[in-house]
């Protein structure tokens, strides 16, 4: 009798794990789809504006989001050394046709018996779809802080 109330216990928490284990695969396959419409919401925005934005989901009450919206450099790419030196004086005056793009970071929290769960996606987009009066402020913003400020 001892031994079947021991194996009973076994199995109960066998049990318990693996219905926890399916909860939270279930939540994590939620978080995903709630991503992508976050990610939908904004990419069919004809502008965007820089900033960081948090909301809820309507009928997902452990689910919240935070996106982000800003501006990244893109680095200019090294000449190679072994380039003829014509080759090599047009490759220094090479011109990216544009030196920003945009970035988007949403990431979705949940809670699930206590614990603290995350996912998190991101993505680029063309810099035409970010405000040029932003763009021009962040890119001076940009500058700024990699001289180390104004001295």
């Amino acid at each position: 009798m001892a031994l079947l109330s021991v194996g009973m216990v076994s199995v109960q928490g066998a049990l318990r794990q693996a219905n926890y284990t399916r909860a939270l695969a279930r939540d994590r396959t939620d978080a995903r789809f709630l991503l992508e419409q976050v990610v939908g919401a904004v990419e069919i925005q004809p502008s965007l504006e820089f900033g960081t934005v948090n909301g809820d989901f309507p009928g997902h009450p452990r689910f919240s989001y935070t996106y982000t919206i800003s501006a990244d450099e893109i680095p200019a790419p090294a000449v190679p050394r072994n380039l003829p030196p014509s080759a090599q004086a047009a490759a220094q005056n090479f011109q990216l046709p544009v030196s920003m793009i945009g970035h988007l970071k949403v990431v979705v929290e949940w809670t699930r018996l206590g614990k603290q769960f995350s996912e998190t996606v991101e993505t680029l987009f063309p810099p035409e779809r970010l405000p040029k009066q932003q763009l021009e402020q962040y890119r001076f913003q940009h500058r700024m802080d990699r001289a180390g400020g104004i001295q």
